[in-house]
């Protein structure tokens, strides 16, 4: 004889109405057993008769699955209406906290997403890590679903426990970001550790989330906590010479250092990151700094030498960097070989260190120092032929790559 369980597997709505016909026939955990299979099929014939014989709507097993979870998550939005006329907990949880919507935001259901929230759930209802749909959906990149929890008020700017929003995990990812800046959500809210948006997506080289970011105003120079690191920072390391300009150009500070007394200059350097390097030192970032996180005094130009960047030791050089002790540093027996071998470089090194600075590199130094951080912009507008306006510029510093 068939059993209740092997009519729904095969959909057999027909045979299930006479399996269940006569009263206390069948046992109450055989039917909930049975409407989980229904959800799951999503085989909503079976499921209504099933719901008329007694199964109970808010059944869970082992796993805490219920029916209505079960079918949003495979997108039965005919079951799920069934379960919801049949007056089920709409926002019964999981064993992790989550419900039915977190469950369709996370898919992408956005029909059931659709029918939950026309249900009256609970849209800013958090799971046990502290997650609303709506981070469920940006978590997995489930744009069309966050546009949906978007039309409805799901708390844009709710953090989960890790501090970390909806735009948080967009800008890991650059999915979303758009829709949830034009939403309204906080450009500047910091998660746990101090990461700001724009420095999520500093960490993962996402230029066109930083683009957007910038554009829509967010503070470009906000530092996390345990780094003390702005996003600049991070650019600068992963040598993303497009997104360094978009953040200089957005108001970003080059000359703020670390937790380890490091600018985005000094990372730069240290990774041989010519692009970047020639982009700070032209936007007139402070080349005196220092890492004091070692004992020695490291400055700029000595890093250079002492890493072996050739490219890097000359632009520091045109840029007038440590010009007054370029001696002593050539004289450091650390100086890696690749700069000795170039018999080129060496000698154009030695020379100018022989040689005190002309009066109109000194001039050049005065006039980049009083523009401060607008150099660039401000050498644009001089009333100067553009021969000079370049050399201010730091022109020459382009035949450098």
């Amino acid at each position: 004889m068939s059993s209740v369980l092997d009519a729904v597997q095969s959909n057999s709505a027909r045979i299930l109405q006479l399996l269940i016909a006569i009263p206390g026939s069948i046992r109450q955990k055989e039917l909930d057993r049975a409407l989980l299979q229904a959800a799951k099929l999503g085989y909503h014939e079976c499921a209504l008769h099933l719901l008329q014989a007694g199964a109970d709507p808010d059944f869970s097993d082992a796993s805490s699955n219920s029916p209505l979870k079960i079918s949003v998550e495979n997108g039965h939005t005919q079951v799920a209406k069934v379960l919801i006329a049949a007056e089920c907990d709409i926002n019964k949880r999981t064993n992790s906290g989550s419900t039915a919507l977190h469950f369709a935001a996370r898919y992408g259901k956005c029909d059931s997403v659709d029918l939950l929230l026309a249900a009256n759930v609970n849209p800013t209802i958090r799971d046990s890590a502290g997650n609303t749909p709506l981070i469920s959906a940006a978590k997995a990149q489930q744009v069309p679903v966050m546009r949906r929890l978007l039309q409805v008020k799901c708390a844009i700017n709710a953090k989960n426990k890790e501090g970390m929003t909806a735009l948080h995990y967009a800008c890991l990812t650059g999915m979303g970001v758009e829709l949830l800046i034009n939403a309204g959500a906080d450009l500047n809210v910091k998660d746990t550790v101090g990461n700001t948006p724009i420095i999520i997506a500093a960490t993962e080289g996402l230029c066109k989330t930083i683009r957007k970011l910038c554009l829509a105003n967010c503070d470009v120079n906000l530092c996390n906590t345990d780094q003390q690191r702005t996003a600049l920072h991070y650019m600068a390391m992963k040598g993303h010479v497009e997104c360094v300009e978009e953040l200089l150009y957005a108001g970003a500070h080059p000359d703020i250092p670390d937790a380890g007394g490091c600018t985005p200059l000094w990372h730069a350097i240290n990774r041989n990151q010519i692009g970047v390097a020639k982009l700070l030192l032209r936007s007139n970032c402070g080349f005196g700094f220092k890492n004091y996180s070692f004992k020695c005094d490291t400055s700029m130009l000595q890093l250079a030498l002492e890493k072996g960047h050739p490219e890097i030791v000359k632009m520091l050089v045109i840029a007038g960097c440590d010009s007054h002790r370029l001696g002593i540093w050539l004289a450091n027996e650390n100086i890696e070989q690749v700069i000795r071998e170039n018999v080129g470089l060496w000698d154009w090194l030695q020379e100018m260190a022989a040689t005190p600075n002309t009066l109109k590199q000194l001039c050049r130094l005065c006039v980049r120092e009083a523009m401060n951080h607008e150099v660039i912009c401000k050498t644009e507008h001089l009333f100067l032929p553009q021969a000079m306006k370049d050399y201010i510029a730091l022109k020459e510093l382009d035949d450098y790559h």
